[in-house]
């Protein structure tokens, strides 16, 4: 090859066969990868972020569950003592006390007040245990905030009218579970 034919393929403005893409993408190249990422992220939040309230709700009723249990095993040991006494102080009792190990967002026994979202905490003013849950990520519940959980120990009976038998204790869900009990 000639130096003159190499000096007319440099100054040339037409793609060669030989040239390499070096220079970047092109605006709809750029464009094309945009929409596509974009496209993928929307998808992505739209399946991740009811999971992410899903995982918070499963949290909470797994927690209840466990607390359940325990209440149960408390009360039937008492029981199991004859000794009711034992029994009727459980009621408006902290079930979190019966916990060898409670969960990581447990924030103590505190008076009502300013408690950061996703936080559990027994309010001793009222004798509840409450949980606050985290901002709604998902389009179902945006539309209606999710207010504070609170459960109380409650004493069951054994007979409905005469209220003198007591059968144990339970965990009550006494205000704002609504959102606990959607499937």
């Amino acid at each position: 090859m000639n130096k003159s034919h190499k000096k007319a393929r440099k100054g040339s403005s037409f793609p060669t066969a030989g040239r390499s893409h070096a220079q970047g993408f092109t605006l709809l190249e750029l464009v094309v990868v945009i929409v596509i990422v974009s496209t993928l992220v929307s998808t992505l939040l739209v399946r991740v972020l009811p999971a992410i309230d899903e995982a918070e709700r499963a949290a909470v009723l797994k927690l209840e569950g466990q607390l359940r249990s325990s209440l149960a095993m408390e009360s039937a040991r008492y029981v199991a003592e004859g000794n009711k006494d034992g029994v009727r102080q459980m009621a408006g009792m902290n079930p979190l006390s019966l916990m060898l190990d409670p969960p990581r967002n447990y924030l103590g026994v505190r008076k009502t007040g300013d408690v950061p979202r996703e936080h559990w905490y027994f309010a001793s003013d009222r004798q509840v245990l409450v949980y606050r849950p985290g901002v709604p990520r998902s389009i179902e519940y945006r539309d209606r905030p999710l207010g504070e959980v609170e459960f109380s120990v409650e004493l069951a009976y054994a007979d409905s009218d005469a209220r003198d038998r007591i059968y144990g204790v339970r965990l009550v869900r006494t205000r704002g579970a609504d959102w606990l009990d959607d499937q």
